[in-house]
């Protein structure tokens, strides 16, 4: 056979070798590179499946700490409620380079069996970095809901200048 083959003019062999070396590519792919990809795809898939099974337990202790703050289960006490929004507003506005203008106390409103606290933080700073820290206070830290924000433009008289405002109003309802 390999005399026969060698007897064969030089284009017929170089044919014969292709359409033998395409072949052998084509049986190289659908039994060993098709397998192998198909495989690391399930295998992407399993390892996606996995780390979000894996931060599942953690999405649902910040929804059941959401949930009770919205319900004002977990936070009976005002002053706790008001001493946390003041921490995370500092550590946001230090963050973000926004001042604190004002933090007055919390107002409770009844009607029948509900009531809402209403907690006002009024902040100072470029619009570029209040607009940061209302993202902040909504998406990072999102124990106690962001219900309100306001802008206004003040006057300072003493300098003469116009400063940015937000008054940022927090509410959890209780029952």
């Amino acid at each position: 056979m390999v005399k026969r083959f060698a007897n064969l003019p030089f284009k017929t062999q170089k044919n014969i070798l292709l359409i033998l070396l395409f072949l052998t590519v084509l049986v190289l792919y659908r039994f060993v590179i098709s397998p192998t990809i198909s495989e690391f795809k399930r295998y992407s898939d399993l390892k996606y499946k996995a780390e979000k099974s894996l931060k599942a337990s953690d999405e649902v202790l910040k929804l059941k700490a959401q949930l009770n703050n919205v319900s004002g289960n977990s936070m009976n006490n005002k002053n706790s409620v008001h001493n946390q929004i003041l921490e995370k507003v500092i550590r946001i506005c230090d963050a973000h380079g926004a001042s604190l203008k004002s933090y007055p106390d919390s107002t409770l409103s009844a009607n029948g069996s509900v009531s809402i606290e209403t907690n006002e933080v009024i902040l100072q700073g470029s619009f570029k970095q209040l607009l940061q820290a209302i993202y902040s206070l909504e998406h990072q830290v999102p124990v106690i809901p962001v219900s309100a924000a306001y802008y206004r433009v003040e006057m300072d008289n003493d300098t003469r200048k116009k400063n940015l405002n937000v008054a940022i109003y927090f509410q959890t309802i209780k029952q």
